[in-house]
């Protein structure tokens, strides 16, 4: 299925899914770019934010870019109540979506990822399409492709690290070779792959940059250190070691630290070479998929935080910690009680924020946390994100620009931008809906529309209605004119009737939860839909999968 691909995971090894997002794979692509104006899709991967007050999102869809529009940079007048979001259009960035974004001052870096249909399998995989990263801010892009060996025949192959050889397994096609991860360290962009392992490439002082292969512990060794490696025994393959699986990377200012679906793994970087110190739920972190590594320095500790997904039993979905460097962990007793699975973490301070699939938490403590908020609803147009899981949230103070802040919160469903207790949302579908479309861009989002996956909220799925208005508040008075849509099933028999919508820039968008008139779940099928405007008549389809 085009629709779905999974943003932390390759399917065919795992059950569980993150959450699902559009795709058009020529979208950004070297070989051809799209003229939208923001990326055709409303789930939010990462936020993250660069200097000059620059935020930077990762859809399912593309990059963006926002721009807080100050109306003065003194903090004594700074207003915020605008932004200007922008499409990055640019050959050098790779096509897709983009599961991985890394952002320190003027340094972005993105992965990108598509699903493309595999004969042999029958059926959709990822796609690695490569890494884009600029040093300047985004102001120009450099590409590097996905990596893989060019020029191998056999299964695996020698490669060299540090003054050994040893074997790895030869990475040949883009295939599940996806870099869910990336990491700055010194002069090296690395990247964590699945099929792809643990590769970087020096993006400052080699011309042209090429990717090279970084061995990890095998799935039952503590350590690996360079030079030291048993060339009889030792094999690199992420296909069948799990340690080798890469998912996230953090580089600290003495380690880099890398997560896998066995563990996390603590390197010492010496003239290039690294020796690793491996370790796993043994070692007490909370589950051995560590999909997530982050870092919080507060009251001079240097706190590194693991997200970490269960492989099986023994373990949860939590977060752990760890204050010597490894040497123990600790998880969080409130979401591994829950066995809550999370997605992103972000900091200010001795504020922790958790991004999860049952919302934002947030805490100060580690002991006492507090749900931010069940629904996030825009202030200004009553809209509301359709989607109970939080992915991706920053806490974006602009020291800039002044004491200012907001929390940026990125849903399956829009990015929620909250200040002062309010929320505004902004929405990245295209902008079809117009006075001189055929048909005042009358369209439905997402269609087909899958009623158990799309829009969950209080237990239903939910699906909207888009078109132009440019004067919502003027309706005739008889109730037959009004502006309205009507449903109808493949027999043409009536379902329901939808009226007075959220207008949002001229649009008019009506959300619908799949439920006919008598509140039952309408049934799969293909249901023709039609708007009565002014009076006229429009119509779409629309195709329900339960």
């Amino acid at each position: 299925m085009n629709k779905i691909i999974s943003i932390l995971m390759v399917s065919i090894l795992f059950s569980n899914t993150l959450y699902e997002f559009e795709l058009n794979n020529n979208y950004n692509s070297p070989e051809g770019n799209n003229d939208s104006s923001f990326p055709e899709s409303n789930g939010i991967i990462d936020v993250e934010s660069s200097i000059h007050g620059i935020v930077w999102v990762t859809t399912g869809n593309g990059l963006g870019r926002i721009d807080y529009l100050a109306d003065s940079y003194s903090p004594e007048s700074i207003s915020f109540s605008e932004v200007d979001s922008n499409l990055v259009n640019d050959p050098n960035l790779p096509s897709g979506g983009n599961p991985a974004l890394f952002v320190k001052d003027s340094m972005i870096i993105i992965s990108g990822v598509e699903h493309k249909y595999e004969v042999g399998t029958s059926s959709y995989q990822p796609r690695g399409t490569g890494v884009g990263y600029s040093i300047n801010n985004g102001e120009s892009w450099n590409y590097m492709p996905q990596p893989i060996c060019q020029d191998c025949t056999e299964r695996y192959h020698d490669i060299v690290w540090g003054s050994q050889e040893i074997t790895s397994l030869a990475v040949t096609i883009e295939t599940n070779n996806v870099s869910y991860d990336l990491g700055l360290k010194d002069e090296y962009i690395y990247a964590a792959s699945w099929a792809g392992g643990l590769r970087r490439f020096n993006y400052n002082n080699e011309d042209p940059p090429t990717w090279e292969v970084i061995p990890l512990p095998m799935d039952d060794q503590d350590y690996l250190i360079c030079d030291s490696i048993d060339e009889e025994d030792y094999l690199l393959d992420p296909v069948l070691l799990d340690n080798h699986k890469g998912f996230s990377i953090f580089g600290a200012d003495e380690y880099l630290w890398v997560g896998t679906a066995n563990g996390i793994n603590r390197g010492t970087i010496t003239n290039g070479c690294i020796d690793w110190y491996h370790q796993t739920v043994v070692n007490g972190l909370s589950g051995n998929w560590v999909i997530g590594i982050e870092e919080q320095i507060v009251d001079n500790i240097n706190r590194i935080w693991a997200i970490t997904w269960s492989t099986g039993s023994g373990e949860y979905n939590s977060i752990s910690y760890t204050e010597d460097d490894g040497v123990s962990w600790e998880d969080v007793d409130y979401f591994t009680s829950k066995n809550i699975k999370i997605y992103n973490l972000d900091f200010y301070e001795d504020e922790i924020y958790v991004a999860s699939e049952e919302g934002l938490f947030y805490s100060e403590d580690l002991i006492h946390w507090e749900k931010m908020e069940k629904y996030w609803s825009d202030i200004d147009t009553g809209d509301i994100i359709l989607d109970e899981s939080v992915y991706s949230v920053l806490h974006n103070k602009l020291d800039e620009l002044g004491d200012d802040f907001h929390i940026l919160i990125g849903t399956g469903d829009g990015l929620v931008i909250r200040e002062d207790g309010e929320n505004n949302i902004y929405r990245f579908w295209n902008d079809h809906a117009s006075s001189s479309s055929e048909n005042l861009g009358f369209s439905v989002y997402p269609n087909p529309f899958f009623t158990n996956e799309d829009g969950m909220l209080n237990g239903d799925g939910h699906v909207r209605f888009i078109y132009y208005n440019d004067n919502p508040n003027q309706y005739d008075n008889n109730h037959s004119n009004r502006t309205r849509i009507d449903i109808y099933d493949f027999a043409m028999h009536h379902v329901i009737t939808l009226e007075r919508g959220i207008n949002i820039s001229n649009e008019d968008v009506i959300i619908w939860d799949g439920r006919n008139d008598s509140g039952q779940k309408v049934v799969n099928g293909t249901y023709f839909c039609k708007l009565s405007n002014k009076n006229n008549i429009y119509w779409t389809k629309l195709i329900v999968i339960n």
